[in-house]
């Protein structure tokens, strides 16, 4: 008979229970698989509970960095993650949820080290700025200081364009959005 020795250290196996006991416990994770997105300090930003085809996997996944970049202010990292999961996975459930943070992010939108000048071309819209809000339309010039809190939206059926101006210049030269979805997937 052929035997191979085998050493279990069975310690270590019942620390690594208890371990995980405490974890979920901490977290309530009560069902198998639990998928936590957490931030630095350990807060939970997502929960993701139970098996998922791959699309919804990859969607919730996508929705709970996005939940995470939102809460570290990282406005337009959150913004481009909830866009890229609408574009991405729009038939899934989450697709709806990120749509609507997508919105909250980009009204987070600040620029804290530069003024920005728009001028409007054609269409009509609204701007926003630090909670102020005005009518806007073709030739209006619009300056925002750095450090206010600032939204442009448009409010008509008809395509509003307009272009920016930064000072300090905020893209790499020559940089052309030519849609609002172009200006979000940028890096």
């Amino acid at each position: 008979m052929n035997a191979i020795p085998w050493r279990h250290d069975v310690d270590a196996v019942l620390e690594e229970a208890r371990s995980q006991r405490r974890f979920g416990e901490r977290y309530g994770a009560q069902w198998t698989p639990t998928i936590l997105v957490l931030d630095a300090e350990g807060v939970e930003r997502h929960r993701i509970e139970g098996f998922l085809p791959l699309e919804d996997f990859l969607a919730q996944v996508t929705l709970g960095l996005g939940h995470l970049a939102l809460q570290a202010g990282r406005w337009k990292e959150a913004a481009a993650r909830f866009r890229d999961l609408v574009d991405h996975f729009p038939k899934t459930e989450a697709a709806p949820e990120a749509l609507y943070w997508a919105g909250v992010a980009r009204s987070k939108e600040v620029h804290h080290d530069r003024d920005q000048f728009f001028r409007v071309e054609t269409g009509a819209g609204e701007v926003w700025i630090d909670g102020v809000r005005a009518e806007i339309e073709s030739e209006t010039a619009i300056l925002v200081p750095a450090g206010a809190r600032h939204k442009i939206r448009n409010t008509a059926k008809k395509p509003l364009k307009l272009y920016t101006l930064y000072a300090p210049p905020e893209h790499a030269d020559k940089t052309v959005h030519k849609t609002k979805a172009d200006s979000s997937s940028e890096p």
